[in-house]
């Protein structure tokens, strides 16, 4: 169970320093008079480069425990249903 929480809040942690990174970009590119696509993703990786990597290690936590934490209640309950079984 407690696996599951981890991992979720890892993923929201990964959510929080995504959205973040767009906040920073869209205020370094504020004063610009022109922003095109192609200035708006140069500032976002020039911005917050360790907010992306770390980001990334967040999120692959998150789903590593996620999983984790999913498949050891599904043993669980596998193992709990055999103990429960009348062995004739």
């Amino acid at each position: 169970m407690g696996d599951k929480i981890v991992g979720c809040l890892f993923l929201i942690i990964a959510a929080i320093l995504v959205s973040t990174q767009y906040i920073v970009t869209a205020i370094s590119v504020s004063n610009l008079t022109y922003v095109g696509q192609e200035a708006f993703y140069n500032s976002f990786f020039d911005c917050g480069y360790v907010l992306f990597l770390f980001c990334i290690v967040f999120f692959i936590l998150g789903i590593l425990l996620l999983v984790r934490g999913l498949l050891c209640i599904k043993s669980m309950k596998n193992s709990v249903h055999s103990l429960t079984k009348p062995q004739w």
